[in-house]
C-alpha cells in the first residue's frame, strides 16, 4: 500500500474527527418543590420516550410531570429527553420508606405523578398513576405515535398506570 496515500487518509479522519459536532451534553431536570409534609422523602423518576414500538428514541421530546389534571396541572418538573431518548433524571418528593414496612399502612408509601409527553411530529401523551417510591429509581415507558399514523390528530393518547401496590 502506498504509504503517501495511507497518510493522505489518517489526515482527512482527523480532520473530520476535530470537526465533528460533539454530542449535546444532557439536559437537565427543572424540579418544583411543593410543601406537602407527608412527602418527607424522595425517589427518582427515569422516562424513556420511544416510537415504533420501542424500536426509535425520541430525542428532544418535551417531558413534564405534573399532579392534578390535564386542565389543572400543577407543574413538579420537566426537562428533554437526550439523544437517546432519556429524560432527564428527576428527583420527586415520595411518602418516607418506613410507611412500607406497615403490612397495613395508613397512607399510600408512593406517590402518583402525571407525566405529559410532547414532541414534534407525535400525538401528545399523558400517563397517568405513575407511582414513585423513596429511594427507588422509577422506570417509565412511553411510546409516542406519530401523527401521520393517527386518524384523530386532536385528541390526546391518555395511558392509565395504576396498580395497587402491595408489599
Amino acid at each position: 500500500m502506498d504509504k503517501t496515500l495511507f497518510e493522505k487518509y489518517i489526515n482527512e479522519m482527523r480532520a473530520m474527527r476535530a470537526s465533528a459536532i460533539p454530542e449535546p451534553k444532557r439536559p437537565a431536570a427543572v424540579v418544583y418543590r411543593g410543601n406537602d409534609k407527608d412527602m418527607t422523602g424522595s425517589g427518582t423518576l427515569k422516562i424513556r420516550v420511544t416510537s415504533v414500538r420501542g424500536l426509535y428514541p425520541v430525542a428532544n421530546a418535551k417531558v413534564t410531570v405534573f399532579t392534578g389534571t390535564a386542565d389543572g396541572m400543577t407543574v413538579i418538573a420537566e426537562g428533554n429527553t437526550d439523544i437517546s431518548g432519556a429524560s432527564p433524571d428527576f428527583t420527586l418528593p415520595a411518602p418516607a420508606a418506613a410507611l412500607t414496612e406497615s403490612p397495613d399502612p395508613k397512607s399510600r408509601p408512593y406517590a402518583l405523578y402525571n407525566i405529559l409527553t410532547e414532541a414534534d411530529g407525535f400525538t401528545k401523551t399523558y400517563n397517568y398513576n405513575v407511582a414513585v417510591f423513596d429511594g427507588v429509581t422509577s422506570l417509565q415507558a412511553v411510546e409516542l405515535i406519530p401523527l401521520s399514523t393517527k386518524p384523530n390528530k386532536n385528541q390526546p393518547i391518555i395511558i392509565d398506570e395504576y396498580e395497587e401496590y402491595t408489599l
